[in-house]
């Protein structure tokens, strides 16, 4: 076992199969629709522009019910209390003209945590550690409004 000043790096471990990614709409009500970002087990998140503005939208999938989709916004609405800079701003949420709620936040470019460390490899410990404290500070402002990320 290594010790633990030392970085190792960890094998992928896949999860269950994500959704096959939907066609893509040009539009979804006022969001022009530019690309999918991500496909989740209660989701897709789209690249989309709204008054000119990168959005990422996110639209659950239609099995929904009607109190998950309730749920699904109230979340939101919750989310959108939480101010802290390591979690992404909320810029709107509601329903689509079909019906479907929705979630617009603000859209960061860049890489994904995977492909900086596929670029870069590990991080040294006092990065990890730095970052780790980070992340457990976006956790505490999450759970201080009762928000748990279940995705």
């Amino acid at each position: 076992m290594a010790h633990p000043s030392q970085s190792a790096r960890l094998p992928r471990v896949t999860g269950p199969a994500e959704a096959p990614a939907p066609s893509v709409p040009e539009r979804l009500g006022p969001f022009l629709i530019t690309g999918v970002l991500g496909t989740g087990g209660s989701a897709v998140v789209y690249a989309a522009v709204h008054n000119g503005q990168p959005v990422a939208l996110k639209v659950p999938h239609d099995e929904l019910s009607p109190k998950q989709q309730q749920r699904f916004l109230q979340e939101a609405g919750m989310l959108a209390r939480v101010r802290h800079p390591a979690i992404v701003e909320v810029l709107d949420a509601g329903r689509l003209p079909d019906d479907r709620p929705y979630l617009a936040m603000r859209r960061h470019e860049g890489k994904t945590l995977a492909a900086y460390l596929e670029q870069h490899g590990a991080f040294d410990l006092r990065h990890a550690l730095r970052l780790f404290d980070e992340l457990a500070d976006a956790a505490a402002a999450l759970h201080d409004e009762d928000l748990v990320h279940r995705d």
